[in-house]
């Protein structure tokens, strides 16, 4: 998936959250959010955090160890337990990529270290057509539900 369509699919679900009113808009919220949403392509040096980190992509294989229920959790226990406030905003944010890119070709090895890939029933093209319609799609709804929320 493109970058764009995870940043956007996570701030979807953050202002559907803001809207539900399970959480207040905050600014550090919303950047938690859009951060989460790209830790798991740690592991592909050419990513936008992998280009900081290269050496994710040199001890990682794709898809794995980052892309698991495993990682999530992990880093869901350490921020619960770190009282930082942030955890539900992590999970948004990373937990909604785990859920795109298992709709790919490719899946995720979402129960890591098993081998087995879980793949979703759309099987989406990485870098195709269709996921530019996403990325249209997506910040349609968000602009919607913002403008609902303004007005």
């Amino acid at each position: 998936m493109f970058v764009v369509n995870h940043i956007l699919f996570a701030i979807l679900l953050y202002v559907l959250t803001i809207k539900l009113g399970l959480f207040p808009f905050s600014l550090l919220g919303l950047l938690i959010v859009i951060l989460s949403s790209m830790i798991a392509d740690v592991d592909i040096k050419f990513s936008t955090l992998g280009r900081k980190t290269k050496i994710f992509a040199f001890a990682f294989k794709h898809r794995g160890f980052f892309h698991s229920l495993f990682f999530g959790a992990l880093l869901f226990m350490i921020l619960y337990f770190a009282k930082t406030g942030v955890h539900f905003m992590f999970a948004i944010g990373y937990f909604s990529h785990l859920f795109l890119d298992s709709l790919s070709v490719s899946g995720i090895q979402l129960f890591w270290p098993l081998k087995k890939r879980v793949k979703g029933f759309l099987k989406i093209k990485n870098g195709g057509f269709t996921e530019t319609i996403i990325s249209i799609i997506l910040f349609l709804i968000i602009a919607y539900l913002l403008l609902n929320m303004i007005f």
